[in-house]
């Protein structure tokens, strides 16, 4: 990995999409490699500190494990219209929960930007019910920060 390319913000927001296209072609486990000090590493343990340091790839881990919950069907999902190319829709179908809708925005922007998506939302739910709670995964200082990262306001930095 790179200094300020593996260990930003946008790392983030790339591997929660990769996870999902993994997902989509029967892959159900991964291992990001890491643990040596690599500016990809998830988390960084630093010698003679006792607090582990929580980099940008962690989170998009956290998000994916939460969204999925162990046992789903993911799918892409197709994007009725978009004012932005760089977003991804993926659907999460679980008995238990229904369908989880996940919007990644991989552009480069400075967070106030706007983007609309329309959604068919019967394609992506089908029979399986709508869950209509959304978390957010945002950072306050763009894609290019290494610190900041949120999941539903909840940060481990």
């Amino acid at each position: 990995g790179y200094q300020n390319v593996s260990n930003v913000y946008g790392a983030t927001l790339w591997g929660l999409d990769y996870l999902f296209n993994l997902a989509t072609i029967g892959v159900n486990s991964i291992q990001f490699h890491g643990g040596y000090g690599g500016w990809y590493d998830p988390v960084y343990l630093r010698p003679n500190l006792d607090v582990p340091d929580v980099r940008p790839l962690y989170y998009s881990m956290y998000l994916f494990a939460m969204v999925t919950n162990g046992s789903s069907i993911v799918t892409p999902t197709q994007i009725v219209n978009t004012t932005n190319p760089m977003i991804k829709v993926w659907s999460v179908r679980q008995q238990v929960d229904g369908v989880k809708i996940v919007i990644i925005h991989k552009g480069v922007f400075n967070g106030s930007s706007t983007a609309t998506v329309n959604i068919r939302l019967a394609d992506a739910v089908g029979t399986y019910g709508a869950q209509y709670k959304y978390v957010t995964m945002n950072c306050s200082k763009g894609v290019y920060s290494t610190y900041n990262i949120s999941i539903g306001g909840m940060t481990f930095d």
